[in-house]
């Protein structure tokens, strides 16, 4: 999984890469690029963020208190994304 970050107006700020082995549910890895791309943001002291993913289930999720197959990653994404200005 990977994040890639970028600035208002489109500029490369920063950029990350996680190999994962194992990982088969295709939710599951995109939570874990969700973190991602938070911890990225938090390496870059970035104090707004926007994340993009295609993965309606995770977005759904995150406001969430759910504990499904990925509950615990969403619980590190819930508690993270509170140190920042989410658009």
């Amino acid at each position: 999984m990977a994040a890639v970050a970028r600035d208002e107006a489109g500029k490369f700020m920063g950029a990350s890469a996680v190999i994962v082995e194992g990982v088969l549910d295709p939710e599951i890895a995109e939570a874990m690029a969700c973190r991602e791309g938070f911890a990225l943001a938090s390496d870059l002291a970035v104090q707004k963020i926007r994340l993009a993913t295609d993965c309606v289930n995770v977005v759904r999720s995150v406001p969430g208190t759910g504990m499904g197959p990925y509950g615990h990653i969403v619980q590190e994404i819930s508690a993270i994304r509170q140190s920042f200005a989410v658009t």
